[in-house]
């Protein structure tokens, strides 16, 4: 790697509110590894106040947006202006308002002649189905030297569609949260007693087919941590803990405590869920739905990967994960595949590849 520090030009959100853009942007401006190679200039992409990224809250003003994009732009602008930035990093789902913001953004740092990198935080043909966005995609990538994805699924649809080099890299996770597989409170003996949801409690999450699964099995508890609540028109069993939105201390407790982790999303803005991976560095076995990088990420030994709307193969999935042996062999699996794959130095070394790449061509 460089000896010289890489100056990066960081476009992206931080919490509030929380999500997953905003917790992958946090991570980066605090990673203990990244600040050894590279200084960031933080250009703050954050969602005006007021506005959530779960819920009905999700609701867009015409005016906040264009306030918003127009701060965007001219503090990418006076980031830009002193000549010593040497690649600008967004960070983005592939939605049209998004990708016409960043198609700016691009145009900004073409015309000061540093290279721009878009990074698609989504499965990208969930959001290109149509002329539109294809156009929007396009006249994006035509902008950028390069993109980067976080699933199979949206590289080869990059690759077969579009000429701008593609990089498939993974979200990470600290070495606090790693050592947590080490630390973890459970054993595997006895049966399964406690499984862990982590996420927005909204129904394209999954955490309303987690009530139909917590009445076919009463005697394990599922624990949602997140923000939101069901509608008070839909009851909830006796066996489901509502934690609310934890603090991170708090959240690796839980993973350390549980038995196993249940993500049963197809929420369209899933790319590659922090949540899962953290599930996996604490050694947890995972079921799964077969949505965006999930199947990727548990492969065949870490757990079970089902349909969305199979919820008769989770039971039976969480039925399987009652013997302790079973749920130590793929708990180990998933710790290993963590530690091996998803840690802070393995996939921030694979950002600094990229920026020095991007750099070089300057």
């Amino acid at each position: 790697m460089l000896q010289n520090k890489l100056k990066i030009a960081l476009i992206g959100p931080i919490p509030p509110p929380a999500g997953g853009i905003a917790s992958w942007t946090l991570r980066m401006l605090h990673s203990d590894f990244a600040s050894r190679y590279v200084d960031f200039v933080h250009i703050d992409e954050s969602v005006i106040a007021g506005r959530e990224i779960y819920g009905r809250e999700a609701k867009r003003s015409l005016s906040q947006e264009l306030k918003r994009c127009f701060r965007i732009w001219g503090d990418l602008r006076t980031a830009l202006k002193g000549g010593d930035v040497d690649a600008v990093h967004a960070s983005i789902p592939a939605a049209p308002l998004s990708m016409l913001r960043e198609i700016v953004c691009a145009s900004i740092a073409n015309r000061f002649g540093v290279p721009f990198i878009i990074h698609f935080r989504c499965t990208i043909p969930n959001y290109v189905t149509n002329g539109i966005t294809s156009w929007l995609l396009g006249l994006l990538l035509s902008r950028s030297e390069a993109a980067i994805v976080l699933n199979r699924a949206s590289e080869k649809f990059l690759n077969e569609f579009y000429r701008t080099p593609t990089y498939l890299v993974p979200n990470f996770v600290s070495s606090a949260e790693l050592e947590i597989s080490r630390e973890a409170l459970r054993t595997y003996d006895g049966p399964l007693r406690s499984v862990l949801y982590t996420g927005g409690i909204i129904e394209s999450k999954g955490a309303f087919d987690i009530l139909k699964i917590a009445r076919e099995l009463p005697n394990i508890e599922f624990r949602l941590a997140g923000k939101g609540d069901f509608p008070s028109d839909i009851p909830v069993p006796s066996n489901v803990v509502l934690l609310g939105q934890l603090s991170k201390d708090a959240i690796l407790d839980e993973y350390g405590k549980a038995d196993a982790f249940l993500f049963l999303s197809r929420f369209k803005g899933e790319g590659f869920s922090n949540s899962l991976v953290e599930a996996m560095s604490a050694g947890l076995p995972c079921v799964v739905t077969d949505w965006a990088a999930n199947a990727d990420m548990i492969g065949e030994d870490g757990g079970f990967v089902v349909d969305y709307h199979d919820l008769g193969s989770v039971v039976g999935a969480l039925e399987y994960l009652n013997e302790g042996e079973r749920r130590r062999e793929m708990g180990s699996a998933n710790s290993s595949k963590a530690a091996q794959l998803y840690s802070e130095e393995t996939v921030i070394s694979k950002y600094i590849d990229l920026y020095r790449a991007v750099a070089g061509e300057r």
